[in-house]
């Protein structure tokens, strides 16, 4: 019989080396509290984090991550997929600028009667990131999908107490 010529490089598949366009699992989440519907609705795009010296830097541009309404371990839901769009930086919060008010979501939150967990409106809020400014992490993102509300997340126990009849 005939014998095939020895393959070229190259034309083997390397079943070792990774798919690069394998996404990754999506490990990071954060919780956005009373300004969860306004980055719900795209009119919150960045966020404000006091973070410690080196927890920004875990975060990269074009990274996924989720936005939960309460922590994983506390039964919270997944809300949203959102992308990092930045890497995060250290802002003087003196330094924000008006537009960054409306990218925070505090305007949504005015218009839409929102306050915050101390009773502070989201305007009160900004006025005190300026009369009482704080060297904050500033991690800017996009919401890339909506996941359906009201589902548990997978493996949450929930305990139902036993009513008496």
């Amino acid at each position: 019989g005939r014998r095939l010529p020895p393959a070229e490089p190259g034309e083997q598949i390397d079943k070792s080396v990774p798919d690069e366009y394998e996404p990754k699992p999506v490990r990071k989440w954060l919780t956005f509290g009373w300004l969860t519907a306004p980055m719900l609705e795209g009119q919150k795009t960045i966020t404000l984090r006091d973070w410690g010296t080196t927890e920004g830097l875990w975060w990269q541009h074009g990274e996924l991550f989720y936005a939960y309404d309460a922590p994983p371990v506390e039964g919270g839901r997944r809300l949203a997929l959102l992308r990092v769009m930045q890497v995060p930086f250290i802002e003087f919060t003196a330094g924000l600028r008006m537009v960054d008010y409306h990218k925070l979501g505090y305007s949504w939150a005015m218009a839409n009667n929102l306050m915050s967990p101390s009773g502070r409106t989201g305007l009160q809020v900004w006025e005190d990131l300026h009369s009482r400014p704080e060297r904050l992490w500033l991690l800017r993102f996009q919401v890339e999908r909506i996941f359906e509300q009201g589902r548990k997340e997978r493996g949450t126990v929930n305990v139902g107490i036993p009513r008496r009849i």
